[in-house]
């Protein structure tokens, strides 16, 4: 795992566990961006190490 994955990974995990004290609204908002925002750059990520 590089280091931006991992960055990705603990952010969600962050705002999951601050979910409590979060407006639920901003919250699924906040997790479907950084749900796409991983999904996007893992795609990019894999294809750039396919392409080494």
């Amino acid at each position: 795992i590089c280091n931006y994955c991992n960055h990705l990974i603990s952010k969600i995990f962050h705002i999951q566990y601050y979910s409590v004290s979060i407006n639920r609204e901003n919250l699924q908002h906040l997790k479907k961006k950084l749900f796409l925002l991983s999904i996007c750059w893992l795609k990019l990520h894999v294809h750039n190490i396919a392409n080494r």
